[in-house]
């Protein structure tokens, strides 16, 4: 791998269109040089519906991308739709060393035996997270290699995601000649960059509150236990603002970020005005704005509510992790720890450092595909032990 490296990454959401890259310096974290966010077009709930305008839309933003560093590269991309679904899966293989001993290809072998899966003719595998491994049914192994036994198998968590979806993101990716390394499921890229090992262990739930949807991660004792999405967003808190005052949806968003606190008391003669932020010269009571938004918020947290009371992952001393766009709201970690019963806090990206702001959990994903990304880079790379003992196979090989 080059002393520095660049890497890219890529998340089309339904409101904007943000990149990033990312610079690899040997014993540094992982620097941020360079991002963009800008309008998106064609993408309605995370998913590509007019192949052409996302395209027009998404060369735009690498453009202005581009302009910040001198070359390109091949991109981790997020998939933040709502068609895709999870399975559990096992990978089971034999070792293959005489000795018993446990080697990095046996562990890859097993995870691409856990990959063989009968699936319907309109899914396909978006990513793949490894949960663990057993060796001679002995389970909760991190990494197997170096061990001894006779039987490997390796806990898979299959993320799948619907065809006919995938493709038009493909296509758009295609017309826009981006190179793709990697996929990954918007939100739960996140957890790279927002979630240490103590939150996972102790069950935790990453929320994602994009603009047209919400993605849900549940994690427990250290691993992924659950994946959903809802189709509700921040989008529909501005929409109801601009509803609610007859305003314009841009002058509704700033309402939205810049005043509509929530849990917190507010006089009924408390009143702002519209010209303030670029809107016309009224006033508007600022208690009917946070009980517009109160209103809408708490819907989407019941929804939420109901899926971890459905799914009994309701017990999670980890708390809430917010992340999305939907974090920015004031306030709003203090109405879901009200709502879910459950400690709350804004997810800030951690482990990595810019010379760009990087503060921001709506920046999340993206940060947490380029760590990702990093980190299989760096994997891919051969240790020099390692390199020099299959020198030596190799050599062993040729001789008669």
């Amino acid at each position: 791998m080059p002393k520095r490296e660049l890497i890219f990454a890529i998340d089309l959401g339904s409101f904007s269109i943000k990149s990033a890259v990312g610079q690899i310096i040997p014993n540094l974290p992982l620097q941020i040089i360079a991002k963009e966010e800008t309008p998106s077009a064609g993408i309605r709930r995370g998913d590509v519906i007019e192949v052409d305008e996302a395209a027009k839309r998404l060369q735009e933003n690498l453009e202005g991308l581009l302009e910040k560093v001198d070359r390109e590269g091949s991109c981790g991309v997020a998939y933040g739709g709502m068609h895709f679904s999870f399975l559990e899966s096992k990978g089971v293989v034999a070792v293959s060393r005489a000795d018993g001993e446990i080697t990095e290809e046996d562990k890859e072998r097993a995870i691409e035996a856990g990959k063989t899966v009968s699936l319907p003719s309109n899914k396909e595998i978006l990513e793949t997270i490894v949960r663990g491994f057993s060796v001679d049914k002995e389970s909760g192994i991190k990494n197997p290699v170096g061990m001894t036994g006779v039987r490997l198998e390796a806990e898979l968590f299959l993320i799948l995601v619907s065809t006919p979806y995938f493709k038009n993101l493909k296509k758009c990716l295609d017309k826009s000649q981006v190179e793709v390394s990697n996929f990954y499921l918007s939100g739960l890229a996140a957890e790279k960059v927002l979630l240490s090992r103590k939150d996972k262990e102790a069950g935790c739930l990453l929320l994602d509150i994009g603009a047209q949807t919400t993605k849900m991660c549940v994690f427990e004792e250290g691993e992924l236990s659950f994946v959903g999405v809802l189709p509700l967003g921040s989008f529909l808190i501005t929409n109801d603002i601009a509803i609610a005052f007859q305003i314009p949806l841009e002058i509704a968003e700033k309402l939205k970020v810049k005043y509509a606190f929530l849990s917190q008391e507010v006089s009924k003669k408390e009143e702002i005005k519209l010209k303030e932020i670029g809107g016309e010269d009224i006033k508007i009571k600022k208690k009917t704005l946070v009980e517009v938004v109160e209103a809408r918020v708490d819907e989407i947290l019941e929804e939420i509510l109901k899926v971890l009371k459905k799914t009994q992952k309701t017990h999670l001393p980890g708390g809430v992790i917010l992340c999305g766009g939907g974090a920015l709201l004031p306030g709003i970690e203090k109405e879901v720890k009200k709502r879910l019963k459950l400690p709350a806090r804004i997810g800030y990206p951690q482990n990595i450092e810019g010379i760009v702001e990087i503060d921001n959990p709506s920046w999340a994903t993206i940060f947490g595909i380029l760590l990702s990304e990093k980190e299989k880079k760096e994997k891919s790379v051969t240790p020099l032990p390692e390199f020099f003992s299959k020198i030596k196979k190799w050599f062993r090989n040729l001789l008669p």
